[in-house]
């Protein structure tokens, strides 16, 4: 199980299925098998 951080961007384009986000960081944000890490100030 591997860890990320989510950063602001990354968390609304995937939300909004942006094309702005990379292939590497939707499969990231899409696969069960990561821990994501979501900071406070991100959801603020």
């Amino acid at each position: 199980m591997s860890s990320y951080i989510v950063d602001t961007h990354a968390l609304v384009w995937y939300l909004v299925d942006d094309p702005c986000l990379g292939e590497k960081a939707r499969e990231i944000l899409q696969s069960s098998d990561n821990r994501l890490i979501v900071p406070a100030i991100v959801l603020a």
